[in-house]
């Protein structure tokens, strides 16, 4: 159920208006009798300036009553640009700072500050801006400018420029992953020399490091046989060449059956789990 919080009226909310009302009956009656001639200019001025002055203290007073640091600031600074304002134009001014200047706790227009919501367990976990800004693209708040003139890089390869198919080609020697193996080999087949050289340079690339991780996992599992950690990590080595892409079935078949010979190896008896020690 909504409920409606009526304010409470106070000295502190009714006397910056009566304050303001004041001074600006105080500006119109000077520039009246100003317009009417029933005072010179000079002695319009040094009324206009005796009233400003005037005012201007009786604000400084008034703000130094907040019990506040921010609200004093704020009463001084309203105090100051209402002086300068009447004084530069007169009655006209004091309108214009009565419309802009009073603060939002002063009128009572200011929302009431939202209150921080507490976690409600031991399980509440604040949520950083990248998982923020991850959600709104997923829920389309947000969108990626440009983002319709993306194209896959199968397609780049099929029907891009030369530099693009070479661009293309640095992002998958950098970013690659078994889906880019079919535009990889496409490249392998393009008319331009260029590209081909490059798509062979990268395959090659490829190939060399999943061989130089088995190998290297190779050394560690024939140095120390009976730990099972380096075999299972050889034989996941094996399966991620083997379902890389880069293979042929029949080269991939091979990779497949030395992970289960690895994996294998790991089970034997008398093999140790990382960690456990030798009985």
């Amino acid at each position: 159920m909504l409920r409606v919080a009526h304010a409470n009226i106070s000295i502190s909310t009714v006397l910056p208006w009566v304050y303001l009302l004041v001074f600006l009956c105080l500006e119109l009656a000077l520039f009246l009798l100003y317009t009417d001639s029933d005072i010179d200019t000079s002695q319009y001025l040094w009324a206009h300036i005796c009233s400003t002055s005037v005012s201007a203290m009786t604000g400084v007073c008034w703000a130094r009553l907040a019990a506040r640091d921010e609200g004093r600031r704020d009463r001084l600074v309203m105090v100051i640009q209402l002086a300068a304002w009447a004084i530069l134009v007169g009655p006209f001014g004091v309108a214009i700072a009565a419309m802009f200047l009073i603060p939002p706790t002063v009128t009572g227009t200011q929302a009431p500050a939202a209150t921080p919501v507490p976690a409600a367990d031991a399980d509440y976990v604040e949520i950083s801006k990248a998982e923020l800004l991850h959600g709104g693209l997923l829920d389309g708040r947000l969108r990626i400018t440009r983002a319709h003139k993306i194209r896959p890089i199968l397609d780049v390869i099929l029907e891009g420029t030369t530099l693009e198919k070479l661009d293309a080609l640095s992002l998958i020697s950098k970013r690659y992953v078994p889906a880019l193996a079919v535009a990889l080999k496409q490249a392998l087949e393009d008319k331009e020399a260029s590209v081909r050289v490059l798509a062979a340079t990268v395959m090659a690339q490829m190939n060399n490091g999943f061989t130089k991780r088995i190998g290297v996992l190779q050394a560690s599992a024939q140095a120390e046989p009976g730990c099972a950690g380096h075999w299972t990590a050889l034989g996941q080595a094996h399966m991620d060449y083997a379902r890389s892409g880069l293979l042929e079935a029949s080269r991939a078949d091979a990779e497949l059956t030395q992970s289960r010979t690895a994996v294998s190896r790991s089970q034997r008896p008398g093999v140790r789990v990382a960690g456990q020690a030798d009985e």
